[in-house]
């Protein structure tokens, strides 16, 4: 009985440890004058301005985009951004000026 009162004590203490886990590691900071651009599943999903994003915790890169060139350079070497996105990666760098 004893066994129970403390497992029933410390599960929600357990669980709180694992959510603020998750929250740590989806919490991802983008610095002044920098534009990222998240891939998920080998995909550009969309384009983070400098700041605090909360991101999923698993298979989600983030890569710097070079707002002259419009490319970020990721593992396999520099990658153009997607025309679907350029005009957010403008947006963007222009909202910082």
């Amino acid at each position: 009985m004893l066994m129970i009162q403390v497992a029933l004590t410390l599960l929600p203490a357990g669980v709180l440890v694992v959510l603020a886990a998750v929250l740590w590691v989806s919490v991802h900071r983008v610095p002044e004058e920098t534009v990222e651009i998240v891939v998920s599943a080998g995909e550009e999903q969309r384009v983070l301005g400098p700041g605090t994003h909360v991101l999923s915790p698993t298979g989600v890169q983030t890569y710097r985009i070079d707002p002259e060139a419009m490319v970020y350079e990721a593992p396999s070497g520099s990658l153009p951004v997607p025309n679907e996105l350029r005009d957010e990666v403008s947006r963007v760098v222009n909202e910082e000026l």
